[in-house]
């Protein structure tokens, strides 16, 4: 009678073991599998089992319940309090022998697809009525921008600029301009010289603002007087027109759009009052995008 028990409780906690295997996770997402089901069949059988497997989980757990249950009667029938604790060691070795057939499981359930297919698709109506929901879903920004961070399907220069482009649309002028204190400009009396030459390229700039009386009134590319003779000219004589004004509330989508519109690089940035506060360049827009 001892042996008899023994051989019950071990064949039950082997079958216990064997139905907390059942565990599958597919290693692409809902949308890869419909693209590559397209024209392999493999896949379409796949798409179609994760439709029954919520189902066919409820069925096994179910199961694994009864099997539990089954464990705990026979062994407290036998030995009484003594059986329970028996009962609960199975059941806990159960679960860890589950864990480590779970790598067998997969590999067998994605060779038998077809079959699981063809004659379990009854539960697909099951797994519709329990509470397990559906596909995850990416439910706020921070989520998305952390999945792009942290997702190993994308490559490094693509994170850069999806999370740049993610920032593009909340950030205002006012957040890159070049702020009235450090702008590096010249005075419209300046005279264009060796002196003068020398100060521009060593600043490391290639554009700067013509200033009058706290006023811009026009832009001065070094591109323009990089091959003037030595003799002193005046900076007026080859400065381009005062690029567009701009807020510093507007955000950096009207801001390339009103570079687009005034063909220039560079927008002059006012407050409220129409004062000069900055000045935005190109280049600090697509540092947002280059941000990382």
């Amino acid at each position: 009678m001892f042996a008899i028990v023994i051989i019950e409780l071990s064949m039950a906690c082997l079958v216990l073991a064997m139905l907390l295997s059942f565990r599958y996770k597919p290693q692409i997402s809902r949308f890869e599998l419909k693209r590559l089901a397209v024209n392999d069949k493999k896949y379409q059988n796949q798409l179609r089992f994760l439709d029954i497997l919520p189902g066919i989980k409820v069925l096994v757990y179910l199961l694994a319940l009864i099997v539990a249950i089954l464990i705990c009667a026979i062994a407290v029938s036998a030995w009484g309090f003594l059986g329970s604790v028996l009962a609960f060691a199975l059941i806990i070795l159960a679960f860890f022998l589950g864990m480590a057939f779970s790598k067998i499981t997969k590999d067998l359930i994605e060779k038998n697809f077809a079959w699981f297919n063809k004659y379990f698709s009854w539960a697909e109506g099951i797994g519709k009525i329990t509470l397990s929901g559906g596909e995850p879903k990416i439910n706020s920004r921070e989520e998305f921008m952390h999945l792009i961070e942290t997702g190993d399907f994308i490559e490094a220069t693509d994170k850069v600029l999806l999370l740049g482009a993610m920032d593009f649309a909340e950030k205002k002028v006012s957040d890159v301009m070049i702020v009235k204190s450090k702008i590096v400009s010249v005075k419209s009396s300046d005279i264009i010289g060796p002196k003068l030459l020398d100060e521009l390229h060593q600043s490391g700039h290639l554009v700067f603002p013509v200033m009058k009386n706290q006023s811009i009134i026009g832009i001065l590319h070094v591109e323009d007087v990089v091959s003037l003779d030595q003799g002193a000219k005046s900076i007026t004589d080859f400065m381009r027109r005062v690029p567009t004004a701009i807020s510093q509330d507007a955000s950096l989508e009207e801001a390339l759009q009103d570079m687009k519109n005034d063909r220039s690089c560079q927008l002059i940035v006012v407050d409220a009052s129409d004062r000069l506060v900055g000045l935005i360049d190109i280049y600090d827009i697509i540092n947002v995008l280059f941000k990382k």
